[in-house]
């Protein structure tokens, strides 16, 4: 497994050093506009252009110097597109990109009073940086004075927002050598997935109580699914040890009834008929006008196991020698695990809020006997699959966390999409 750690740094490397200063430089300057740079994570790729640096891919006095003249630049240009439109772009669009009118109105007022303050301290503020010059140059602050402030605020934000990556890419070797590279890229991934929760709901209140337990089974099974890649890449004695004692194990309790029993889960519960399945559900969703479901299916259903594709020809791991259904493909993740964890758990977020709860005992089991149901399901095909020994328990065990994941996620970037557009009146099953 090696080769895929070896081989995949070698690539990032590659890629960074022909677009990494690029992709920086733009951000930078793209932040900066008004209206665009509220929805770009500008702040966030310079910052890991820093990480990247500490980890030898780029220059650390590069990526200061793309960065600060990038946010400049991009200063310059949202000033005079200020001072050319005035605040009708802000106030007619400004609230399809979460820009708030009360923020204008305060920002203006003290671009008026204390410009340098404003233009300064607007730089370090994520909901202000993408529209005080915008704003400097619509409220006539001179442009000799705007270019000074602007000069100091882009350099020093560069400097430290860079640095904070470096050290980062510190911490981060640190904590990689003792826990895992893998599992600190889930830790990592899952710090940025709970930042974009709450920063996305202090601004727009999107997000509901149910969404909070959406949330946490996705960190949960995005946690679990990064575990399962370090215990496996670096073969790890457990889970070695763990997989090997389960194909032994089921490899010498082989029933002929079992067998076909196996292999009518498989069939049944595959990836393609519980795609036409999906399918047809989404027909049946676009008929009710259940837009909401509609947009989940689409997003998490075919591209969830595009990556499972993707995964598997990363991983690139062979099937047990001893399988009992000949297959040729690769077995990390599990197709059949990925495709259940996200179909079942669809159905689960689809269909609990037709059991509603009004303080009864019998309607609350009801609901819970229906998800039991559905991870009884997960469960029994998985169990076929490792069975007939064409899976590890590993590869099952990887494609039910990134299922779940994808499925937890694809729901929340869908409702988050939908606040965007129409408020949170999307309409749902009930």
């Amino acid at each position: 497994m090696n080769h895929l750690i070896f081989g995949s740094i070698s690539h990032l490397e590659i890629l960074l050093q022909q677009g990494g200063y690029w992709v920086i430089g733009v951000v930078a300057v793209a932040e900066a506009l008004p209206l665009l740079g509220t929805i770009i994570p500008g702040h966030t790729i310079v910052i890991l252009g820093g990480f990247f640096a500490r980890l030898g891919f780029l220059n650390i006095y590069a990526v200061m110097a793309i960065t600060a003249f990038g946010a400049v630049m991009g200063d310059v240009i949202a000033f005079f597109l200020g001072k050319k439109y005035g605040l009708s772009l802000l106030t007619n669009w400004g609230k399809y990109f979460l820009i708030k009118e009360e923020q204008i109105v305060k920002t203006k007022a003290v671009l008026q009073k204390h410009s340098g303050k404003a233009i300064i301290i607007g730089r370090w503020s994520p909901i202000t940086r993408a529209f005080v010059p915008f704003l400097a140059g619509a409220s006539g602050v001179q442009v000799k004075a705007f270019w000074t402030y602007d000069i100091i605020a882009g350099i020093s934000w560069a400097v430290v927002s860079v640095c904070a990556g470096y050290i980062f890419g510190a911490s981060y070797m640190l904590v990689a050598h003792a826990i895992g590279r893998f599992t600190v890229m889930g830790i990592i991934i899952a710090l940025l997935i709970i930042f974009a929760y709450y920063f996305i709901n202090n601004r727009r209140h999107i997000f509901g109580k149910y969404d909070f337990h959406i949330l946490v089974v996705c960190l949960a099974s995005l946690y679990l699914f990064f575990q399962t890649i370090e215990d496996v890449l670096v073969l790890r004695p457990f889970m070695a040890a763990f997989d090997l004692q389960v194909n032994i194990i089921m490899a010498h309790h082989i029933v002929p009834f079992f067998v076909s029993l196996a292999e009518i889960i498989s069939n049944v519960v595959s990836p393609l008929t519980l795609g036409i399945a999906a399918v047809a559900m989404t027909i049946w969703f676009v008929y009710k006008k259940y837009w909401h479901n509609v947009y989940i299916s689409c997003v998490a259903y075919p591209f969830g196991l595009f990556f499972d594709l993707l995964l598997k020809d990363a991983v690139a791991r062979a099937r047990p020698v001893n399988m009992l259904v000949h297959l040729t493909d690769y077995a990390f993740p599990s197709g059949h695990a990925v495709a259940a964890g996200i179909f079942f758990t669809l159905i689960i977020y689809f269909f609990t809020h037709h059991f509603k709860c009004k303080n009864s005992v019998r309607t609350q089991h009801v609901r819970e006997f229906f998800i039991l149901v559905n991870v009884i399901v997960i469960a029994l095909v998985c169990f076929a699959r490792i069975y007939l020994n064409v899976h590890w328990a590993s590869d099952c065990l990887a494609g039910v966390t990134f299922g779940v994941f994808w499925a937890t996620f694809s729901i929340l970037v869908v409702h988050y999409l939908e606040g965007l557009t129409r408020g949170r009146g999307a309409k749902k099953l009930k």
